[in-house]
């Protein structure tokens, strides 16, 4: 099972690989929104990944709570996920 370290990790390095942002400039507190480090297509691509990489499914109402906005809080939901199987 992935822990939420490794799951926020592994979002630093999608935002890395396909926004170009520096690593040290991603911390959990990091809004993907605010920031400017994505636009609704952008937090898509990195839903998908995240479902993807760690083999869930989020429901789109926990989607739009402000805990996805965050790159600690869209850890935390995945977290949460891979716990229940």
């Amino acid at each position: 099972m992935e822990t939420h370290a490794a799951i926020v990790d592994e979002i630093a390095a999608h935002l890395v690989r396909e926004v170009g942002v520096e690593r040290a400039a991603i911390t959990p507190q990091t809004d993907l929104v605010a920031s400017g480090l994505l636009d609704s297509f952008g937090i898509l691509d990195l839903i998908m990944h995240v479902e993807t990489t760690c083999g869930i499914r989020f429901d789109p109402v926990e989607l739009t709570t402000d805990q996805a906005r965050t790159v600690g809080g869209l850890a935390r939901l995945a977290t949460a996920h891979r716990g229940e199987g």
